[in-house]
């Protein structure tokens, strides 16, 4: 990630704060889906906290670092069902994970559909 000379992140796509409910699969994991909390949306990711004990079993790092991953949002009106790729588990504070997800194969419907949430969410941030 390219930095300013202040230090600060300058990422291509900012970040808006959205939290809802989320679900999702590892292919190495089969059907199982887990309880995520999505923090905060860009167009391209996503940064999620959840907890390593679930129901459909317990997590370790190397289970979702760097893995593929289908993402479920729960609370969007529409379905929306992503592909994507975890990046590294960068805070486990109070138990959770906290970790970034880029999404991936993104077709022009889903596209669409992210740039809506992202551009409502945005709007409430600007007011």
């Amino acid at each position: 990630m390219e930095q300013n000379t202040a230090g600060k992140e300058k990422r291509r796509c900012t970040r808006v704060r959205y939290q809802s409910s989320a679900e999702f699969q590892l292919p190495l994991r089969g059907d199982a889906w887990f309880a995520a909390e999505v923090l905060d949306l860009s167009v391209t990711g996503v940064r999620l906290r959840f907890s390593p004990r679930q129901t459909a079993g317990v997590l370790k790092d190397s289970d979702v670092e760097w893995q593929d991953v289908r993402l479920k949002f729960k609370d969007v009106e529409e379905d929306l069902v992503l592909n994507g790729h975890f990046l590294m588990v960068y805070d486990r504070a109070d138990g959770l994970f906290t970790t970034g997800l880029e999404f991936t194969d993104v077709t022009m419907e889903q596209q669409f559909k992210l740039v809506m949430l992202y551009a409502r969410y945005r709007k409430d941030a600007e007011r």
